[in-house]
């Protein structure tokens, strides 16, 4: 699912899209049986995909509009299906709940309907955990740090909420390696006292174990290390392609099962050895492996001897 097109000229408001996205992602999650793709995989469409979720919303005042399109690919000819509700304030949650049922249904008859999420747009935290995710995807700015700290030591709610939980590490994680010295340091322990507890609260989150496989990468270039957790996660949810591309470095991109890893990764996030790779690798967690992810892309181009999606002559 792709973030949704904010269509109001108004930047305050563009957290919404995520918020949107999360909330329909938790309730077709529901459906144990179906492979959802990482969050960052979606910049270029995949060869893998099945289902493509767009859309967009606008919202004046307390009152708004939501429209998305459901795309199915994987089936020739193309089925496209548009659900469309209005929303005030007070119900977009409802609305929003009752459009991914719609969707589900869509997809497959056997869909149950969605839990309740354990995000609601009037939580205290909402909009600048959402804020933060944003920021995250769109790697464009660095987290800010007050935010964070606020996030942090205000809303202890948040840690109970893995992928909440997992953005602030990962955000942590990316101010530390744009600071220096003692600054870093500090950060990264920060990090790390985090993934430890989120990890053992939520064992089965994949996120939060490639996460800490990452540390282990930054901090203290334990390869063994890196490769045991990385392999974890990866054991966890198949699709989580910052897992892959930590897996690819601990083997090295000169080895048979290092090779395997980076062609996984590149099928499942094509978007990281697309001819945008370059703004990939300065976008991708804020660029903190961006040296490394050139350095796969030229391991894949060597691989392949082209790149498949290039046009070609």
């Amino acid at each position: 699912m792709y973030p949704l097109t904010n269509q109001r000229n108004h930047e305050g408001s563009t957290w919404l899209s995520y918020y949107i996205r999360a909330r329909v992602e938790a309730g077709l999650h529901q459906q144990r049986d179906w492979n959802f793709h990482s969050r960052r995989a979606l910049k270029a469409t995949s060869p893998q995909l099945s289902i493509l979720i767009t859309g967009s919303f606008q919202k004046v005042l307390r009152y708004g509009r939501l429209n998305l399109y459901v795309r199915r690919t994987a089936d020739s000819p193309l089925q496209e299906q548009e659900f469309s509700a209005s929303f005030s304030e007070a119900d977009l949650d409802l609305v929003i709940d009752r459009l991914t049922k719609k969707i589900g249904l869509w997809i497959s008859p056997t869909f149950s309907s969605p839990e309740l999420s354990s995000i609601a747009y009037g939580n205290s935290w909402t909009e600048k955990a959402f804020r933060l995710r944003r920021q995250l995807l769109e790697g464009r700015e660095l987290p800010d740090e007050v935010e964070l700290l606020d996030l942090t030591l205000n809303y202890p709610e948040l840690q109970q909420i893995p992928d909440h939980l997992s953005d602030l590490i990962e955000g942590i994680l990316i101010l530390s390696m744009n600071r220096s010295g003692r600054a870093r340091l500090k950060l990264q322990k920060q990090a790390e006292e985090l993934l430890r507890g989120a990890v053992r609260e939520h064992p089965r989150h994949a996120g939060l174990r490639a996460l800490l496989a990452e540390l282990f990468y930054l901090k203290t270039k334990q390869l063994d290390w890196v490769e045991k957790t990385a392999e974890e996660a990866i054991a966890l949810d198949a699709q989580n392609d910052l897992a892959y591309l930590l897996l690819a470095l601990a083997r090295g991109f000169s080895t048979g099962s290092g090779k395997e890893a980076l062609l996984r990764l590149a099928a499942i996030n094509p978007w990281l050895f697309s001819s945008s790779s370059l703004e990939a690798a300065a976008h991708y967690q804020g660029g903190i492996l961006k040296n490394e992810l050139k350095q796969a892309a030229a391991a894949y181009q060597k691989m392949q001897g082209f790149d498949p999606f290039s046009p070609r002559p």
